[in-house]
């Protein structure tokens, strides 16, 4: 596969992560050039020990998590109230999140503690928690315990 096809068939899922540990628009798209160039440098690193879309995941949530804790010691640079729509093509889900139940989702996430984060957008994915270990190096019953903490804490956001 090459570095295009491998970009172009994960997009929506790197766009996604760029939501959850970016906070402005800019800073989503320059999150995603960083993502893509950390995908193309670890290309030729990959030894099929995993299946390609792991070994994505794993180098587009570490580079994620290391931009987030870069942007902590960085004060705001811009009102996020009044930040523009992205640049990159947003998924059919924002489309048509007419009610606003998936933006409440990502501010909900946005929230939590960035492993848990992680697993949620994992979760979301639709990967199993065997995948999940495999990506966050949690052992698989840690991860069941952990999601199912995460899904009352956001419950409970909605209960409010």
């Amino acid at each position: 596969m090459t570095f295009e096809e491998l970009l172009s068939s994960n997009k929506g899922r790197i766009i996604r992560l760029c939501r959850i540990y970016a906070y402005s628009r800019e800073d989503q798209e320059d999150l995603f050039q960083e993502i893509a160039y950390q995908i193309w440098r670890s290309m030729e690193n990959f030894r099929a020990e995993a299946k390609m879309e792991t070994f994505l995941y794993r180098i587009a949530l570490n580079t994620s998590l290391l931009y987030k804790s870069k942007q902590k010691k960085k004060p705001p640079s811009a009102d996020l109230d009044k930040v523009s729509e992205p640049k990159f093509e947003i998924g059919i889900e924002e489309k048509i999140d007419k009610d606003g139940r998936l933006s409440w989702l990502y501010h909900a996430i946005k929230d939590l503690k960035p492993i848990e984060q992680t697993l949620i957008l994992l979760y979301l994915e639709e990967m199993s928690y065997e995948e999940i270990s495999e990506i966050t190096g949690l052992k698989v019953n840690h991860v069941g315990v952990k999601l199912n903490r995460i899904k009352k804490k956001l419950s409970n956001k909605v209960r409010k």
